[in-house]
């Protein structure tokens, strides 16, 4: 079983001679709540228990403050509490040589 790192630093892009770092983390409770003044993004599953650990109130309340993201498969069914959120679906394709 593979080990996921606590975080990872990616470099994204250089604009206007500015690059931007990136910090991608698995673990919303390694955020300080001033922390979350930088989030750029959260990948939602449609699981509730996903943001229990997160410092608001409910998963609508945090896509108000950050974009949210969903992975989904073409064809599949989006899960209502997806639909319910302020969530952009992103579809991948069925097979991998489609996900480019």
């Amino acid at each position: 079983k593979l080990k996921m790192p606590e975080k990872v630093h990616r470099d994204s892009f250089k604009k206007a001679g500015r690059q931007t770092l990136f910090l991608v983390v698995d673990d919303p409770k390694m955020l300080s709540y001033q922390d979350w003044h930088q989030v750029v993004a959260v990948f939602a599953s449609g699981q509730k228990w996903q943001f229990d650990e997160y410092p608001f109130s409910t998963p609508a309340e945090i896509f108000e403050r950050v974009r949210g993201f969903h992975l989904a498969r073409e064809g599949a069914e989006i899960k209502q509490t997806i639909k319910n959120w302020n969530v952009r679906i992103l579809r991948i394709g069925n097979r991998r040589s489609e996900d480019n």
